[in-house]
């Protein structure tokens, strides 16, 4: 993917920037993270909440469990190791790298709420 840096002082087009690889992969990451984020707290998919009838979730992963967690779960958890380590990286120069830095940090605060919900749910 390629996209348009502007320079602000100037308030022109400097040139094209390439999305590296590593950028495409975490937003890759990043983009199913989000979607699992929303649709945790959709009882219908989750099944989690009033009722607690098996949800999508449970239909489409239910048997497939690493250590009694469903795979969406564990998806989300080791993923966020990687966009850990892509949240690590300066966002000072603006470009699609620093996009990708920050999307990175929003998605750490996110998974704060993702986990905070699916322990207490899950677990009790």
């Amino acid at each position: 993917m390629v996209t348009d840096v502007n320079d602000s002082s100037a308030g022109r087009s400097v040139g094209r920037v390439k999305i590296r690889t590593p950028d495409l992969m975490l937003r890759g990451m990043l983009a199913v993270n989000f979607a699992l984020f929303v649709l945790t707290f959709i009882p219908a998919f989750s099944g989690i909440g009033p009722g607690s009838e098996p949800g999508l979730a449970d239909r489409l992963w239910g048997r497939v469990r690493l250590d009694g967690w469903r795979v969406d779960v564990v998806w989300v958890c080791l993923s966020t190791a990687a966009v850990c380590v892509g949240g690590l990286r300066s966002a000072q120069t603006p470009g699609p790298r620093a996009t990708t830095t920050i999307l990175c940090r929003v998605w750490l605060v996110c998974f704060g709420f993702y986990f905070n919900y699916i322990f207490v749910h899950m677990l009790g």
